[in-house]
């Protein structure tokens, strides 16, 4: 996508490292550069940020993430070569998550359509989850079964109902999860109980192409979304 922006769009007969340079080679010839990665965690390479680091004189690294101690696991050609400035998101309380939820009613129902306490109730437990991208799915969500009913009110009900139909949502959400997360949680369904190795294997015969350490990072972050349950054994995990 870099690549694209600066106007280098052939790239298709080009190995990695040939596109890296002449990318490289393109940002040298501008003032700077400010490179932003959400979710930097899920990355499967790093090798990028290594050449960034080196190569490019003038650079701002904004990487966001979800994992605390993400750094720490980088390769120390990676991390000898980053001075660091941690900027801590903290979670939102119960009254910013309802404000913010309050805020997206505004543009997204008319006004009065749902009531004090149904909109209460469905920030609380948003303030639960710990995402604010929960409580958006219940407000559409809720709005849908108060339509499905001919209701000119979004009430408690209405969002109770919606909750109960959370878990099946948030398993579904593409945002949540992407076709790996899938398939390896697919095969730790399958095969509860097994080793990390003995899972990786498994993966990779049924057509993973992630390597071994990817694959052991999907699993941590999905242990860390207590999706799954790790606990380590005398041969690994």
């Amino acid at each position: 996508e870099i690549a694209n922006q600066l106007g280098f769009r052939f790239t298709h007969n080009l190995k990695t490292n040939e596109i890296i340079d002449r990318v490289i080679e393109k940002l040298e010839k501008r003032d700077g550069l400010v490179l932003v990665l959400d979710e930097a965690d899920k990355a499967d390479d790093y090798d990028f940020l290594y050449h960034i680091l080196e190569n490019i004189s003038k650079k701002t690294l904004i990487l966001l993430t979800n994992d605390n101690k993400w750094g720490s696991k980088l390769d120390f050609r990676i991390t000898s070569r980053l001075t660091p400035e941690l900027v801590e998101f903290k979670e939102y309380t119960l009254n910013e998550t309802r404000d913010i939820l309050s805020e997206r009613v505004k543009y997204a129902f008319f006004q009065g359509v749902w009531e004090e306490k149904a909109l209460g109730l469905l920030a609380h437990r948003a303030a639960e989850f710990k995402d604010i991208r929960f409580g958006i799915a219940l407000l559409k969500l809720s709005g849908e079964i108060a339509e499905a009913e001919s209701s000119k009110k979004i009430t408690i009900a209405h969002v109770e109902s919606a909750i109960n139909k959370l878990p099946a949502f948030k398993i579904k959400s593409s945002a949540d999860f992407n076709d790996t997360e899938n398939f390896v949680m697919k095969i730790c369904e399958e095969f509860s109980g097994k080793t990390t190795g003995e899972l990786y294997k498994i993966y990779s015969e049924r057509g993973g192409k992630k390597s071994e350490k990817t694959f052991k990072r999907i699993l941590d972050a999905l242990s860390k979304k207590r999706i799954i349950t790790q606990r380590p054994t005398g041969e690994g995990f």
